[in-house]
């Protein structure tokens, strides 16, 4: 995904909000919002917050239980079994 293309100014934001909903349920990337040419927001979809949630629960399984090196596929395993995350 090229994020350059995923940044938007408010004004098109506000005029095709429509389209720009139907965009994010159909490509699932998350669309930044500029405002006097900063981001301001990104916008992401319910299966985004999900990911990101889960992101931030194994981050805290691996401090909870001061993981240091660990594979990324044990550590997924383990975080979900232990806090039974549902898988996204």
């Amino acid at each position: 995904m090229k994020y350059t293309t995923r940044i938007k100014p408010i004004s098109y934001v506000k005029s095709t909000a429509a389209e720009i909903i139907r965009e994010l349920a159909e490509r699932r990337e998350p669309l930044v919002i500029a405002q006097n040419g900063e981001a301001r927001a990104v916008t992401w979809t319910r299966s985004h917050s999900h990911a990101y949630l889960r992101i931030c629960a194994i981050v805290n399984f691996t401090r909870s239980k001061n993981l240091r090196s660990i594979g990324l596929s044990k550590l997924f395993q383990a975080s979900s079994h232990k806090l039974r995350i549902s898988p996204v």
